[in-house]
């Protein structure tokens, strides 16, 4: 039997902003604070199953529940057998933080047309405007299996407006080929396009968390004229890298390591060009 009872493990849900576009990745991370003063055993996870569980949930201002993505089971309990999963002692005042990772973006968008969503088609996720709130819960097994609840993060999800509008309607596109995975070369261009629009738009995040799941692609075999467009996206995002926020930072690193590796770099010699380029290596 699981209770749900008030808890000295706090667990706190957070996104990195406030408000997102139609389609945009929004990203969730996790922070777990031992508030008394003994040891607590919780159950041990990765954020990325936590929040893709039955046990995250999202829903809309009218308090209807929206499906953002299911891909793994609550814990099952068969009656009268014990239940031994892995578990984490959590020290008394101990935080332990989890980087925020995306609940919704390019994973979860068919085609970028968040209409079909609308038209209630089954597999489209992108999420349309409005607000939206989320929540978690834990198991705790210091005295029995205790169900913590998190608190509830909320966001907005906005329509596109003026370059970002633009932007989105090349998004489209580049989610079509992408998830193709036969057109890497037309995902290219059109990713190259949403990164060179002026001012900066923010469906920019999106083009590089899926940029470093292609250049990740074992399967991709870089074509030359593939990887004179790979050099061009690296060195937009290089000459651009100041113009993100620390969150996305990382990720523009990451994407930049993996691109050159993809095109055929050493180590050193990716070393050295990012330090040309006063980038920090991780």
């Amino acid at each position: 039997m699981i209770f749900i009872i008030l808890s000295v493990l706090y667990v706190h849900l957070f996104t990195d902003k406030n408000e997102y576009l139609v389609g945009e990745n929004i990203f969730v991370g996790l922070t777990i604070i031992n508030k008394g003063n003994g040891a607590e055993l919780m159950e041990k996870i990765t954020l990325v199953k936590k929040l893709y569980s039955e046990d995250a949930v999202m829903w809309n201002s009218s308090n209807k529940r929206v499906h953002h993505s299911i891909v793994s089971g609550t814990i099952a309990v068969e009656k009268g057998k014990k239940y031994n999963p892995p578990v984490v002692q959590v020290k008394p005042g101990e935080t332990l933080t989890f980087e925020p990772i995306s609940i919704v973006g390019l994973p979860l968008v068919s085609y970028g047309d968040y209409e079909f969503v609308k038209d209630g088609e089954k597999g489209e996720r992108c999420i349309p405007p409005g607000e939206y709130y989320f929540s978690i819960s834990l198991r705790s097994f210091t005295n029995g299996i205790t169900k913590i609840i998190s608190d509830t993060v909320h966001f907005i999800i906005k329509e596109p407006q003026n370059v970002d509008k633009e932007a989105w309607e090349i998004y489209k596109r580049y989610v079509l080929y992408l998830d193709l995975r036969k057109e890497i070369g037309k995902a290219l261009k059109e990713g190259l396009k949403i990164l060179m629009l002026k001012p900066p738009s923010n469906y920019r995040r999106n083009v590089i968390y899926s940029l470093k799941g292609v250049f990740s692609l074992n399967s991709w075999v870089v074509q030359p004229s593939e990887k004179e467009l790979v050099r061009k996206i690296l060195a937009c995002l290089m000459s651009q890298y100041d113009s993100f926020n620390d969150f996305d930072k990382k990720g523009v690193v990451m994407c930049l390591i993996r691109g050159f590796r993809k095109i055929g770099m050493h180590q050193n010699e990716i070393y050295k060009k990012l330090q040309e380029n006063q980038i920090p290596f991780p």
